[in-house]
């Protein structure tokens, strides 16, 4: 006898296939997003250093001469570059934390609808072998009556 819920728990197996499949993607995602952020954290350290030996560059470039007021404009110039560089890559670190935060949070929701979807399925699993075990003891009285049945006619005729 084929279980009436069949199509529904084939529903529910490919909905928890895809909740499955859609956590390992954002797992995947947030280890993206977790290497990014390291690679930016990176990128600010190495530039805080060479920002440090450009900046001495410059003030040695000036120290102990006579300079122009628009050369001294230049220098300004040069370290306001510097440092937007310093803040540029600053706020890109930032903006990798937000990032994984965002990513972690849809990982959370992720495992969430997977776990939903499990037990989804896990319900219908419950069922079924419930229904499964009452089709098997409707057989079992079925068999015992007509087992009756025959013991019955088998007494008749002999008397």
């Amino acid at each position: 006898m084929k279980y009436i819920l069949q199509p529904l728990l084939r529903v529910r197996l490919y909905r928890e296939d895809q909740a499955a499949n859609a956590m390992i993607q954002q797992r995947r995602r947030v280890a993206a997003a977790e290497a990014e952020l390291e690679r930016r954290r990176k990128d600010l350290a190495d530039y805080e250093v060479w920002r440090v030996r450009r900046e001495e560059e410059i003030w040695q470039s000036v120290i102990g001469k006579e300079v122009l007021n628009k050369d001294l404009d230049d220098l300004k110039l040069d370290l306001q570059i510097v440092w937007a560089g310093q803040v540029e890559r600053q706020e890109a670190v930032f903006a990798g934390e937000k990032s994984l935060e965002e990513e972690r949070a849809k990982l959370m929701d992720a495992i969430v609808a997977h776990q939903k979807a499990m037990r989804s399925r896990e319900k219908l699993d419950i069922h079924k072998e419930m229904w499964r075990s009452s089709v098997l003891k409707e057989q079992e009285y079925a068999a015992e009556l007509e087992l009756e049945d025959f013991k019955v006619r088998k007494a008749d005729s002999a008397a």
